[in-house]
């Protein structure tokens, strides 16, 4: 057997390994953000297999159709569910619509006396004798 005669250049090697190794490193660094991610939808697959499986013997033992019907449920059902509650609530949301000209803002009195003893508050202060140069009032 021939073995040709191998030179070993140490930094190349050294510089492979360093290569390697950033790579190896780089890689996780990216990939970090998405394990939890890839942990989640894991556990709901684990969890959805056996409602698969049933789809299935329901749909023809047709496991395109099965992937569909469970790829499809998660958006169409909450859709539906919110139309649903539109539709039952819009009488009261027409109702409260054609009175909004009857609702009115409430006074913020309690607010404006506070921020006014803050401000008289903070002109006292040593460090903010300008304030009152400075204020519009």
């Amino acid at each position: 057997m021939y073995l040709p005669n191998l030179v070993h250049d140490l930094p190349r090697v050294l510089f492979s390994i360093t290569f390697i190794a950033m790579m190896a490193i780089g890689c996780f660094w990216v990939v970090q953000f998405f394990m939890l991610g890839c942990l989640w939808t894991s556990m709901l697959v684990i969890a959805a297999w056996p409602l698969l499986i049933k789809a299935q013997l329901l749909l023809w033992e047709r496991r395109s159709l099965a992937v569909t019907v469970m790829t499809l449920l998660p958006f169409v059902l909450p859709v539906s569910i919110v139309l649903s509650s539109i539709v039952n609530n819009s009488a009261s949301a027409v109702t409260w619509a054609s009175n909004l000209n009857k609702v009115h803002l409430p006074t913020l009195a309690w607010l404006c006396r506070r921020m006014w003893r803050w401000r008289d508050a903070s002109s006292m202060a040593p460090g903010n004798r300008c304030l009152p140069a400075v204020s519009p009032f």
